[in-house]
């Protein structure tokens, strides 16, 4: 049995033997390093990522759905077929009364590049319609001001409420509450600021975007003949992530019912529903994740074979060594120990520096790539003890091949 001054003994004298190459050490650690490094790298990046789609998700809200006309197809929206309806302010007001798992019901309608002014002072924004249920769902703020009155939204006033960086733009450090600016060549009233949203997983950005009453969009802004009351989209909130599905299921049979679609017919509206959504986005990100993982962990299966190679190469150089250990009582499992213990330190070094360098990696793509990265604790262990792991299978075989060889033939060795 192996007692504590063998192990000491071993590990001192394989310590010696690696301090007494160190440059043939460290180039065998190298591929360790490499590997470890990449994994730890990849895998930040790849749960960073998912990390990333689950918040910019959860902001829209995974109680959610969307409502959209057109039919799905491939993955979009499909407009091509005859009769298909849009939506309008009356789907939304249907679903708010007659779905009762619905918590929260608004309509948009956004349109793009409209010139903001004030005094001289102006910007490009996004302009979007909307209802003040908005901010029942979305966890956006108004830092200054107030919302629409139901006054002003049933009579399309020419009233607005200003994103973060769209105020700073026109107003800088004045107040622009009750201010009067030109949207499109039309007077209206800024009524409200809203707080910094930031980042935003929805095709509006409300920090960079200007938000007008629903029915001032329909009736003075974008207006189409053709198309009264129209909207893009209607956002519903169910009571609980519990029963989106059931909420899912009642829009979807109030939609047909009020387009008159027979039960042959397909929908012409599609549903998205952000839980799905979510799960489908996170299995994307994990997949990718594990191949990122995978491609990099090649590396660490040729640091292995590299540290093979060398311990090989050292069994032939030390084989006289061997001989005269042998020749004096050391047994085979001492021999295998030896060589097994060095190949073994060998990848643990590299495995520490190896996570050492790919945390930095991941920090470094973090602060100079602007890319989320998320290190976790579980590739940080998976990797130190893949590490000792390869030390182990791959210093096997030279370990064995150096125990079998004949003492005898190894002090005559030259």
């Amino acid at each position: 049995m192996l007692n504590f001054t063998v192990f000491y003994t071993v590990i001192r004298i394989a310590l010696k033997a690696i301090w007494a190459n160190k440059m043939r050490s460290s180039l065998t650690s190298l591929g360790i390093i490499i590997g470890v490094a990449a994994v730890i790298a990849m895998t930040a990046i790849g749960t960073g990522a998912s990390a990333d789609i689950s918040d910019r998700i959860a902001t829209m809200g995974t109680n959610t759905l969307n409502l959209q006309a057109g039919r799905a197809s491939g993955g979009g929206f499909s407009f091509a077929a005859q009769n298909i309806r849009y939506l309008t302010s009356d789907d939304a007001d249907a679903i708010r009364n007659e779905v009762k798992t619905a918590n929260a019901v608004y309509a948009t309608v956004v349109v793009a590049g409209k010139n903001a002014v004030y005094k001289g002072s102006g910007t490009i924004a996004r302009v979007m319609g909307t209802t003040n249920d908005l901010f029942k769902v979305q966890p956006w703020k108004i830092a200054y001001g107030r919302l629409f009155t139901p006054a002003e939204s049933r009579s399309a006033a020419m009233v607005c409420i200003l994103g973060y960086q769209t105020a700073i733009e026109m107003f800088a450090d004045v107040n622009p509450i009750d201010e009067d600016i030109r949207i499109d060549g039309q007077m209206y009233k800024v009524v409200g600021l809203m707080a910094q949203v930031g980042d935003s997983a929805w095709g509006f950005d409300p920090d960079n975007g200007i938000i007008i009453p629903l029915t001032t969009m329909q009736n003075k802004m974008g207006a189409r003949a053709d198309r009264p009351k129209y909207v893009a989209t209607i956002t519903i909130q169910a009571t609980s992530f519990d029963v989106i599905n059931q909420t899912q299921d009642e829009v979807s049979k109030l939609m047909r019912q009020r387009h008159r679609l027979l039960p042959n017919q397909e929908d012409d509206f599609y549903i998205q529903n952000l839980a799905q959504m979510l799960n489908t986005m996170q299995g994307i990100a994990t997949t990718m994740s594990l191949l990122l993982g995978a491609i990099a962990s090649i590396s660490l299966l040729v640091g292995g074979i590299g540290i093979m190679n060398i311990m090989l190469v050292s069994v032939t150089e030390r084989t006289r060594e061997i001989g005269i250990r042998m020749a004096i009582g050391a047994s085979l499992w001492d021999i295998r120990l030896q060589f097994l213990t060095e190949a073994v330190i060998l990848s643990l070094l590299g495995g520490i520096v190896g996570i050492l360098l790919g945390v930095g990696i991941a920090k470094g793509i973090e602060t100079f790539g602007n890319l989320r990265v998320v290190i976790t604790v579980s590739s940080i262990l998976l990797s130190f003890f893949v590490s000792a792991f390869i030390g182990v299978c791959f210093g096997f075989f030279p370990a064995y091949k150096a125990s079998k060889l004949n003492p005898i033939d190894a002090l005559r060795y030259e």
